[in-house]
């Protein structure tokens, strides 16, 4: 590493930038919704929001309306790498593993179909529910969620929910790594600006 191994320096503020790419498992405690979120710093997620932001740039003042929207694209674009939710027994409790960390299963419809986690979809979800988008964006900004000995000691606590190129998988091919971080709260503050 660097002369900061072994420091209470990077115990505090090194990050695992696998999980930065790939996004790490957060799991809203209230509604059981399973997010594969990554890290709001990439530089995916600053080029997003540059592409989705020019046909603003010769204006003085953005709509708000606008600016919200043109942040949900982006978002949705680099972010959300997955999702889920928790699978429920026959009576509607939550189902769990061994170590009481509840199973994820794929997000579906009423009816039972699954709902793939494409950028259409994502962008969908964030523009009729604006608050899952501040959740999510309040998740990506958190850099706890994304420290190395938050990872490593969470790692192995999920299985994959969804596969395939439709998933939200970024571009460039990397290993996955999904990691489930029940010791933080998934409830963050609100996202910071995207400079």
């Amino acid at each position: 590493m660097t002369i900061f191994a072994g420091t209470k320096l990077a115990k505090g503020f090194q990050t695992d930038h696998n999980a930065e790419q790939d996004g790490v498992w957060r799991v809203h405690p209230e509604y059981g919704i399973h997010v594969r979120i990554r890290r709001a710093t990439l530089p995916e997620h600053k080029r997003a929001l540059r592409k989705h932001f020019k046909p603003f740039a010769h204006l003085t003042r953005t709509d708000p309306k606008d600016e919200l929207l043109v942040k949900q694209k982006a978002a949705a674009e680099v972010l959300v790498a997955d999702w889920g939710q928790t699978r429920e027994d026959a009576d509607g409790a939550p189902l769990t593993d061994g170590t009481g960390a509840p199973l994820r299963g794929p997000l579906t419809k009423e009816g039972g179909d699954e709902i793939r986690p494409t950028q259409e979809n994502v962008l969908e979800a964030f523009i009729q529910m604006p608050d899952f988008y501040e959740w999510v964006a309040g998740e990506a900004d958190t850099f706890e969620h994304y420290r190395v000995t938050v990872v490593e000691a969470s790692a192995g606590n999920s299985l994959r929910s969804s596969l395939g190129s439709e998933s939200g998988e970024r571009p460039a091919p990397a290993p996955s790594l999904s990691v489930e971080q029940p010791g933080v709260s998934a409830l963050a503050p609100s996202s910071a600006s995207p400079n």
